[in-house]
């Protein structure tokens, strides 16, 4: 993935088009791309750490990886880098991530006095076969998610990119004390197929819809009321794009919310 990125943004800033920012965008992209690479291999660590209920120095880790992301940003921009500092930051970040989750599972692996990692190609195979559209998925969706105030950088104003990725890392940020729950109750389901009690299974994944049904209704309810005050003062009145766009975003993110409900109890 990492790979495929660094050389595939040459053509991705092609399809974009930058001017005489072109080479940063490049060079954006391709740090996007190796980032991407990087948090896949953070996420795989992190998960092992959800199944054994460790959500705590979990939730701290992805906390620490956003401040380190923002830090480094900041840092970019102050030294000049251009658009190319958003892809930095996403980079610095993820292996600070990937080295936390190294260090959280390593040491509680040594202190369980679990047996030696031994690898199996058989297992590995069938393992990568297996995981393999998830992880697809989920890094063209962190090299979008990287690139993506680049891109609006370049094309639109620097201004309108601040405004977007402020509120994206916003958005991460509630995201990342909110995922260990998720994580927790999402393993909790792996292992009772395992013990393959499917009555019990099913009730669980009742009980976990209905709750997601209750909180999607009341936060997107609250957001539905709320946002028209809240982008205006955010961006200003001139940017809020009227009630139906509003109620368009809240259906659209009901919609997500219950295709990534499905796909992860799947």
């Amino acid at each position: 993935i990492a790979v495929g990125g660094w050389f595939l943004a040459g053509r991705i800033a092609g399809w974009v088009g930058g001017g005489a920012d072109q080479g940063t965008l490049v060079l954006a992209i391709q740090l996007a791309g190796v980032a991407a690479g990087v948090s896949v291999a953070q996420n795989a660590l992190l998960a092992i750490g959800y199944s054994w209920h460790r959500t705590v120095p979990i939730a701290f880790i992805r906390l620490g990886v956003q401040l380190i992301e923002i830090a480094a940003i900041c840092f970019g921009l102050f030294f000049g880098w251009g658009v190319a500092s958003l892809g930095a930051g996403a980079l610095i970040g993820s292996v600070a991530g990937l080295l936390a989750a190294g260090v959280l599972v390593a040491s509680h692996w040594y202190r369980s006095d679990m047996p030696r990692i031994r690898s199996e190609w058989n297992v590995g195979r069938s393992m990568l076969q297996r995981s393999m559209p998830f992880y697809v998925s989920k890094a063209f969706g962190l090299v979008f998610g990287n690139t993506q105030a680049a891109v609006v950088a370049v094309l639109i104003t620097p201004q309108a990119a601040a405004v977007l990725s402020l509120t994206d890392r916003l958005f991460q940020l509630a995201q990342t004390l909110s995922s260990p729950i998720g994580g927790a109750v999402f393993y909790g389901l792996a292992g009772l197929h395992g013990e393959g009690d499917t009555r019990r299974l099913a009730v669980v994944i009742e009980t976990i819809f209905r709750v997601s049904t209750a909180l999607s209704a009341l936060t997107l309810s609250v957001a539905l009321a709320m946002n028209s005050g809240f982008v205006m003062l955010w961006v200003g009145s001139a940017k809020y794009g009227g009630l139906w766009l509003s109620t368009a975003l809240c259906i659209s993110a009901v919609l997500s919310v219950r295709a990534n409900l499905l796909g992860s109890v799947l």
